[in-house]
């Protein structure tokens, strides 16, 4: 079933107040003219009639523009979608069809058997609570010019369980292959997130992409 990508006054007021209480990243600009909100495999993330998905249903997002901007959302968009909190019906299809190999990491076959090993303790433990709240963008990715072939992008999801003025950062390596974003496995093939603080400055807040202020 494809999901309406225009999202409502409500849930978008809903998402925007949430992310608002779990950090202090600049959000008091004017959300960006091309930046919504739809809660979409268990978590409200960002979505962009320019940057992507150009296709989201109940299970997959794809359709990311070659850019920094692209690449943020669907950094955003392929993490969520391979926790094992997001269910069997929508990991499996996104890491068969949108994660790829690299030597050394593990592969596509044994990143789905280890999250599908994870999923029913994951599901117990996911916080409904938690929000995709910011991005890191590599060094230097403001003067990249598009197409961008690959990209290292930090996540930052606040949850109830950090601490207060803490986020969990989680590191996702992205190539743009066959016309879109695809996933390198994570190196152990589970997402382990990092602490960041909420102060760092070199976050950036998802509704600062877009016309007003954006990544790309």
């Amino acid at each position: 079933m494809a999901i309406p990508l225009a999202s409502s006054e409500d849930s978008r007021a809903a998402a925007t107040s949430a992310i608002a209480t779990a950090s202090p990243i600049p959000l008091n600009h004017r959300p960006g003219q091309d930046i919504s909100w739809r809660h979409t495999a268990g978590r409200t993330l960002p979505i962009s009639a320019s940057a992507g998905p150009a296709q989201l249903t109940t299970h997959q997002a794809r359709g990311f523009a070659p850019t920094t901007d692209g690449a943020a959302l669907a950094a955003a968009h392929l993490l969520q979608h391979t926790q094992p909190s997001a269910g069997s019906a929508v990991f499996t299809p996104t890491i068969t069809e949108q994660v790829v190999s690299i030597p050394g990491r593990p592969t596509p076959g044994q990143f789905l058997a280890l999250t599908r090993r994870a999923s029913p303790r994951q599901q117990q433990a996911d916080d409904p609570s938690a929000q995709t709240v910011a991005f890191r963008l590599p060094p230097r990715a403001h003067a990249m010019s598009p197409p961008i072939r690959s990209i290292t992008i930090g996540v930052a999801v606040a949850d109830g369980c950090t601490p207060h003025g803490q986020l969990n950062e989680y590191t996702v390596q992205l190539l743009w292959r066959r016309g879109d974003w695809r996933m390198i496995p994570p190196p152990a093939g589970t997402w382990t997130p990092r602490r960041t603080s909420t102060a760092d400055r070199a976050l950036t807040a998802y509704n600062r992409l877009g016309p007003t202020g954006g990544a790309s």
